[in-house]
């Protein structure tokens, strides 16, 4: 799924809250269908939310409200919603292995 995002974002900007609400169920769609290609057979699709917080009053509510639209479209589409890994404060490095089924943040 990493393929499609960087695609996605350089060509939109974001300016106002619905086209930025319209970007994110784009690049989910895009990405859920990525795999849908990638394998056709797969029955039991699942996703990982792992997410870093600026530091600022608004930064939680913001989450909340695009978290809860994410889980939403997976939900739909057929996806399963694993336990989140959200942090705040400083700079998180992020070590993601396929092969091993695992993402950490640290």
């Amino acid at each position: 799924m990493r393929s499609c995002v960087p695609r996605l974002l350089r060509k939109h900007a974001w300016v106002d809250p619905e086209q930025g609400k319209r970007l994110v169920i784009t690049l989910l769609d895009r990405c859920v269908e990525s795999m849908r290609e990638i394998a056709p057979s797969a029955r039991n699709l699942q996703a990982l939310v792992v997410a870093h917080l600026e530091d600022h009053p608004g930064a939680q509510e913001t989450f909340d409200l695009v978290l809860n639209m994410v889980q939403d479209f997976l939900n739909d589409s057929g996806v399963r919603v694993l336990p989140l890994d959200v942090a705040a404060g400083q700079v998180r490095a992020l070590r993601f292995r396929p092969s091993m089924g695992w993402l950490q943040m640290r």
